[in-house]
């Protein structure tokens, strides 16, 4: 996930002030967090790449140490123990791209989908992904009825046709020459005070890898 933040910020013509690991495993990464705060100027943000319970670490002890640089990261970040390891004291100014927002603010159908997801499970989804087995069936649900068929070929080439309105934005595909790469729009989610808040959908332009 780093390498295509840092192929992708080079394409913006962002520039890299500094390129740093760590080890997964790691549970002291303040080497790292000290040449952050060594450079000659504090950088307009600090991606972390990673997983937890190490991405908790990273995190935690950046912004003990005083990394006040926003700090942004992948859908690892989508992940309500991550963010009670932050905490409303250590989980701020943080942002990261993920799947789908579970509120209102994504629009009506997600009011639905988490009315009918309390009536079954009787408890809200837990963290975004939760969306995306429904998204699934809604997409090849409306690909069937486009092509009036469950033949796959037909199927697929209906995806090709159309556009999505899912729970987790709007999607289109290439065509099968091009590798059927998703073109979709991703939420944009922030941390205040350890608790995720909408920023809004954005639709990336020439993505890496693709």
């Amino acid at each position: 996930m780093g390498d295509l933040f840092k192929e992708h910020w080079n394409t913006l013509g962002g520039e890299l002030v500094l390129d740093d690991t760590y080890v997964a495993g790691d549970q002291d990464v303040s080497a790292q967090v000290q040449r952050i705060l060594g450079l000659d100027e504090e950088p307009d943000v600090v991606y972390v790449s990673g997983i937890n319970p190490d991405l908790a670490t990273a995190l935690r002890q950046a912004r003990s140490a005083g990394v006040e640089a926003p700090l942004m990261g992948g859908d690892t970040y989508d992940d309500p123990e991550l963010w009670a390891a932050l905490g409303p004291e250590l989980g701020n100014d943080i942002y990261f791209a993920t799947h789908a927002w579970l509120g209102p603010e994504a629009g009506d159908d997600m009011v639905n989908f988490l009315e009918l997801y309390e009536e079954k499970y009787d408890k809200p989804p837990e963290a975004g992904f939760a969306a995306m087995g429904w998204d699934v069936v809604m997409a090849y649900a409306k690909a069937i009825e486009h092509a009036g068929t469950t033949d796959g070929a037909a199927v697929a080439d209906a995806m090709e046709e159309l556009e999505f309105d899912l729970l987790s934005g709007n999607m289109d595909w290439t065509s099968a020459e091009e590798g059927h790469f998703p073109l979709k729009e991703v939420a944009l989610l922030g941390l205040e005070k350890g608790e995720p808040f909408f920023v809004g959908w954005v639709s990336v332009e020439n993505p890496p890898g693709f």
